[in-house]
């Protein structure tokens, strides 16, 4: 388990990236928010596969506002639309 030096380290960190982010790419802070909420997303629904909690993981994103199952998932990471957002 991370520390809380070491999270307020990873989120300080992280909240540079998504700085350095919109300057590079141009868009706005929720565009580089929203993408990065979706990656967040697959990896949660991955691993809560591998250790079998799906159900588990479920009600905990449901506690705060987000339904699993109304969320689409690409199940493969080279089959993304590319006339579309992956968001």
């Amino acid at each position: 388990m991370m520390s809380n030096k070491q999270i307020e380290e990873f989120i300080s960190h992280l909240n540079d990236k998504l700085f350095d982010a919109e300057e590079e790419y141009n868009v706005s802070r929720a565009e580089i928010l929203s993408i990065v909420l979706a990656v967040a997303l697959g990896g949660i629904r991955a691993e809560a596969k591998i250790s079998g909690d799906i159900k588990g993981i479920e009600k905990d994103l449901a506690s705060m506002g987000i339904i699993f199952d109304r969320i689409e998932f690409i199940e493969d990471e080279f089959d993304i639309p590319t006339d579309g957002t992956i968001h």
